[in-house]
């Protein structure tokens, strides 16, 4: 349960982000009190919840856009917008390991942070960021939730992919070589 992942957390000393646990809680009761397992139907009544609105093109794909009553609801619901639809599957799928995954993600920062001195993009301590992470899920959570997260986590839009980020590297460029870091860490762990 969620309220297990927060004890189990704390008792590592790892960080709770109260917003996104609230919304992990919400999930957790959704699915509870409408007996929901499908994760879809979660995401879609969540999205709905966030003012996320769907909306087809004329090639029948969907892409959502914030709709105006987004405002209205709690702020947990800008930790949801801020996910990969793939992400969201998995979130609705598993709300406790969600909430070990995001503590785990701002573990990795700090780590990173204090080996580095800052999280770049791009960079070693990128590689590092996304290797720790994976090592981290790997272990604490298990090795399959680290690679369906994390692989997730790198679904970006295609028109994201084929531009050029911040560092000068194209998104495509950026997503292969996290995806080969998050590998890196989930193999390292092996022999921890």
């Amino acid at each position: 349960s969620v309220d297990e992942a927060i004890k189990n957390l704390r008792a590592k000393e790892y960080p709770v982000d109260e917003v996104f646990a609230i919304l992990c809680k919400e999930i957790e009761a959704y699915k509870k009190t409408l007996s929901v397992d499908d994760p879809k139907k979660i995401v879609k009544h969540f999205n709905q919840k966030a003012g996320l609105i769907e909306k087809r093109s004329g090639e029948k794909t969907v892409e959502l856009t914030f709709g105006l009553p987004a405002k209205a609801y709690s702020v947990s619901y800008s930790s949801w917008t801020k996910l990969t639809t793939a992400e969201k599957l998995l979130v609705a799928s598993n709300p406790a390991a969600a909430l070990l995954t995001n503590s785990i993600q701002k573990k990795a920062f700090d780590y990173t942070t204090q080996k580095f001195g800052s999280n770049g993009l791009g960079d070693k301590s990128d590689g590092y960021r996304h290797g720790i992470w994976n090592a981290l899920m790997a272990r604490d959570i298990n090795r399959a939730w680290a690679e369906a997260i994390s692989t997730a986590h790198e679904d970006r839009p295609q028109k994201e992919l084929n531009s050029k980020q911040a560092d000068n590297y194209y998104g495509w460029q950026h997503k292969s070589m996290d995806l080969n870091n998050n590998k890196v860490g989930r193999g390292v762990i092996a022999w921890y």
